[in-house]
């Protein structure tokens, strides 16, 4: 029967608050307080809001801002949502708030008043240890001290200062030069290279005609170099060698088993080649080391020189072994550069299992594969990937080389051009 007063009641508050926007639920038939939209009242019972456990509150998906439950576990009490749907942030209902910040400090208070005057000493402290002395403090009479210092005529003082108190600890010039770490040096001017540690002059105020071994050396040197004896190292920016002959050996690449050969530079390295010119002569460069290309056309980067002869024809093959560097493979391209006038009148190159007559070698100095529509990839294999098999006539005299780049569709990849990488041009006149 109450239930069905309370249904009956709920349906006269929701017919009310269609005409008035206020709901009241009671036992006595009052009308709701027009400020409120539920107004709930009773003598002898309450409200009972939601019970949950803390996981249970914290499952709930989306709660509304403002959303009110009883929690039944940990700290028990009523708690809202002050966060948002998206990002709850639930509150207990009565909890201490946090401490506010601190209030600024309190201004200083006054001095106090002086104090009565001392009774007046008795004009000499006690105590003190072997060896000090009585000093003044001030002009106040009676005002002295015991102290280490040494004050007055030194002369007047028995015993030995030591090096704590600014005294040498020593009663003779030898002992004070030992216990001040000079050793057995007496003079700055009786100083010589066996008295010094190698490798422990780094910047020091020598006399003009001193003559200091190498090895005696770290560091740079300073001033008058003909006053070092011994060599400076390769390593520290020397030769390792005392004459013209021997330094030329040691800076050169080794010229054993090189008669005759002049030297030649890859624009990294310099090695021993033979000179370029006719009679029969072959002329072959190899690469000594990997190079890593990691330029992108129309950039390119020298991989392969010789020098040729003007007014001669020869035979030219090159080839180019070529990896990927990192973990992908990468378009790649190669082009010839000759710094003479020149010609190419038959031969091909194969690039890529593709061929292209040698003919389309521009005789202005270069030509770029890529965009003669022949392309290949840097793979994880080691591979050949540009065979040059052609002749070429020269009007002047000038640099053939075989230059490398990423392709234009590859500006991140980069590919090694390996050791071994060769060009042979044979003079056929």
């Amino acid at each position: 029967m109450k239930n069905l007063l309370f249904t009956a009641a709920l349906a006269f508050g929701i017919g009310t608050a269609a005409q008035a926007q206020s709901v009241a639920i009671n036992t006595s038939g009052a009308a709701a307080n027009s400020s409120a939209i539920l107004d709930v009242s009773s003598t002898n019972k309450g409200v009972l809001f939601p019970q949950m456990t803390l996981a249970q509150r914290n499952a709930i998906a989306t709660p509304a801002t403002g959303l009110l439950v009883w929690q039944i576990d940990g700290t028990v009490g009523y708690y809202y949502n002050a966060g948002t749907p998206a990002s709850p942030n639930w509150i207990q209902l009565g909890a201490t708030g946090p401490a506010g910040p601190t209030g600024a400090t309190g201004a200083t208070g006054a001095t106090g008043a002086t104090g009565a005057t001392g009774a007046t000493g008795a004009g000499v402290v006690t105590g003190g240890t072997a060896g000090q002395v009585l000093t003044k403090v001030d002009a106040t009479n009676f005002n002295t001290t015991w102290s280490s210092n040494i004050a007055g005529n030194a002369a007047n003082v028995t015993g030995t200062v030591a090096l704590t108190n600014g005294g040498t600890g020593a009663t003779t010039a030898g002992g004070a030069r030992t216990n001040l770490g000079l050793g057995t040096l007496a003079t700055a001017s009786t100083v010589t290279s066996a008295d010094i540690t190698d490798g422990t002059i780094t910047n020091a105020d020598i006399n003009a005609s001193a003559a200091i071994a190498g090895s005696k050396i770290s560091g740079n040197i300073a001033g008058n170099a003909a006053n070092v004896t011994g060599t400076v190292a390769v390593a520290n920016g020397g030769t390792g060698q005392t004459t013209a002959n021997g330094a030329l050996n040691a800076l050169l690449p080794t010229q054993a088993s090189n008669s005759g050969k002049v030297l030649q530079t890859d624009g990294t390295n310099a090695t021993w080649q033979t000179p370029a010119g006719g009679g029969g002569t072959n002329l072959f460069v190899t690469k000594a080391a990997n190079q890593v290309v990691s330029v992108t056309s129309p950039t390119y980067a020298d991989i392969l020189s010789i020098n040729l002869a003007a007014g001669k024809t020869y035979a030219i093959y090159t080839a180019a072994f070529v990896n990927r560097v990192g973990a992908t493979s990468g378009a790649i391209t190669f082009r010839l550069h000759y710094t003479g006038t020149a010609s190419t009148g038959y031969g091909v190159t194969t690039f890529g299992n593709s061929v292209i007559v040698g003919t389309s070698f521009s005789s202005a100095g270069s030509h770029d594969l890529e965009t003669a529509g022949i392309g290949t990839n840097a793979t994880l294999t080691v591979s050949p990937k540009n065979l040059l098999d052609f002749y070429i006539t020269t009007t002047t005299a000038g640099t053939l080389t075989v230059q490398a780049a990423r392709a234009t569709t590859n500006t991140t990849i980069d590919f090694n051009v390996r050791e071994g990488s060769y060009i042979y041009a044979i003079p056929m006149n």
